[in-house]
């Protein structure tokens, strides 16, 4: 792991520009919230098709601004000279749309199994609230169901870390680096080393929480840039990862 931080650093020092593309997506979700505000003001079919065609808009730029992060992080990792904005990230924009697809089926498991666990958890608090008294055998049940979640998201991210390795800077198609990803992830000896990224990713996560929950304009404000910092920080770490054990 010393070399994968020293390489780490390394991105960090070579293109600090791109945290600067890493905020393009959020800016991108704080305008689709306030068109979703707008689009309130139409009903019926007509306000379904919008709602349709904002949503399919807002993915498609997702898709091309996070293609343009990623692939910058990817071409720092393997040493390429940088390329110009907008031509990466069209040409990598399937290719993100993609991934994202395949990373929500990867994690379909952890969401339908968090789903559940929080949804008893709720429905046990409001009985609690309902009765006086916490219904024990619910309420352990939920956060079991809770603490399954977390070890298979904890398990599955390695799986889709290597995979978005694979398509940014091992440049394959994404069919291509989702069938790579298990062994890229869970062979080798590297398994454990994957889990110690995901536990330092998580604990970044956790910072920010604690950042996001300053009440007021101040923890909104430094919760959007804890949450840029994390995404940019988690996502060089990965790839570094990735890079080094394919170097291994």
């Amino acid at each position: 792991m010393r070399a994968v931080f020293a390489t780490w650093w390394n991105v960090l020092r070579a293109r600090p520009i791109v945290a600067a593309e890493f905020a393009v997506p959020y800016v991108i979700l704080l305008i689709a919230a306030f068109l979703a505000g707008v689009a309130t003001i139409f009903s019926g079919a007509f306000a379904v098709v919008v709602g349709v065609i904002l949503a399919l808009l807002v993915l498609a730029a997702l898709a091309y601004t996070f293609g343009a992060a990623f692939g910058a992080v990817g071409e720092t990792v393997r040493g390429d000279a940088p390329t110009p904005y907008f031509l990466r990230a069209r040409r990598l924009f399937w290719r993100t749309l993609g991934m994202f697809g395949m990373a929500i089926v990867a994690a379909l498991p952890a969401i339908i199994i968090g789903a559940i666990g929080f949804l008893m958890l709720a429905a046990a608090m409001l009985s609690s609230l309902a009765v006086a008294s916490a219904p024990s055998g619910v309420l352990d049940a939920a956060f079991a169901v809770v603490a399954v979640f977390v070890l298979v998201a904890l398990v599955t991210a390695p799986f889709i870390y290597c995979m978005e390795a694979g398509v940014f800077v091992g440049e394959r198609r994404v069919m291509d680096a989702f069938r790579a990803a298990f062994s890229e992830a869970y062979r080798g000896g590297r398994f454990w080393r994957w889990i110690l990224v995901t536990l330092i990713v998580t604990a970044f996560s956790l910072i920010g929480s604690l950042v996001r929950s300053i009440p007021g304009v101040v923890g909104a404000v430094l919760g959007l840039i804890a949450s840029i910092a994390l995404l940019w920080l988690s996502t060089a770490l990965a790839f570094v990862n990735w890079q080094e054990g394919k170097g291994a």
